[in-house]
């Protein structure tokens, strides 16, 4: 017998473990997306829109983020081949790390609700009648929004300069903004 089948049912909703993965119990209808018992009513007010600076932090620890697995990567590469890599070696690096950066992004949002930049700014999308995780072509908008604000070095970004918490491109094409929460 393991120390699951030992468990014992939780008494009451907020004496719900921490855990990383949102698991289900029970019989559970896997097509449809989980519903978080801890998001806020859309309906409700909600907290402040997302400014520029906090998103500028979450963008920076993302990129530090897929900097240091590029980094482990081309090492690791390195290792293998007992040679450091050349700089012309290292242009396969660059569509390595345009991959790597969606596979670190959209299995997140989806999943969590959030990158690791977002966590650690204290930013999540403002909460649906699904909760604060994207459905995966949300996920995936948002990423493209972000990359083209990147891609532009934040021209794109002038739109969302008019006013405070104005959508940026990852927010429109997403369908939903980014809010700042405490953590």
């Amino acid at each position: 017998m393991s120390r699951l089948d030992e468990a014992q049912p939780l008494a009451e909703p907020g004496d719900r473990p921490m855990v990383d993965l949102p698991l289900r119990h029970g019989d559970a209808d896997f097509s449809l997306p989980l519903r978080s018992e801890d998001a806020p009513d859309p309906a409700e007010g909600s907290a402040r829109p997302a400014g520029l600076a906090p998103r500028a932090g979450a963008l920076a620890a993302d990129a530090a983020t897929l900097g240091l697995l590029w980094a482990a990567a081309v090492l690791s590469a390195g290792l293998a081949r007992g040679e450091v890599p050349r700089a012309a070696g290292l242009l396969w690096g660059l569509p390595f790390l345009l991959l790597l950066s969606f596979f670190a992004t959209v299995p997140a949002l989806i999943l969590f609700g959030k990158t690791v930049g977002m966590a650690a700014a204290d930013l999540a999308p403002i909460a649906s009648s699904l909760g604060r995780r994207l459905d995966p072509a949300e996920a995936t908008r948002r990423w493209l929004g972000t990359l083209a604000a990147v891609a532009t070095l934040g021209l794109a970004l002038l739109f969302t300069l008019r006013g405070s918490g104005g959508p940026t491109p990852a927010d429109r094409w997403s369908g939903r903004a980014l809010e700042e929460v405490e953590s």
